[in-house]
């Protein structure tokens, strides 16, 4: 069983939301680019998608707890405009704690 955690810095959107934009790397599918605004969907089915920037990964790291990456405010501005420019989404950015288990 594969086991990835991610932080990432970001807005919550539904899957209807998310059925009405232009396709998203999923977590499985996380781009290189460290910078890139990405998409990882999460809740019980799916059924949510986070849209942001992914600032740290584990993979099959039991250690707890991680300490969370904060960005400086420029950063997080940055992160916001990034995602209103590519996606026309705006609210609230939240720092989101993701775990997905591959079985």
């Amino acid at each position: 069983m594969e086991r990835k955690q991610y932080f990432i810095y970001g807005i919550l959107v539904s899957y209807k939301e998310y059925l009405d934009l232009d396709v998203f790397q999923t977590v499985d599918d996380v781009l290189e680019d460290d910078d890139a605004i990405q998409g990882i969907f999460t809740g019980r089915g799916g059924d949510f998608m986070i849209v942001g920037r992914v600032l740290e990964t584990y993979e099959n790291d039991n250690q707890q707890p991680h300490p969370v990456p904060l960005l400086e405010e420029v950063d997080m501005q940055i992160v916001r405009d990034e995602v209103l420019e590519q996606y026309k989404l705006t609210g609230e950015f939240h720092y989101y704690f993701i775990t997905k288990v591959n079985r």
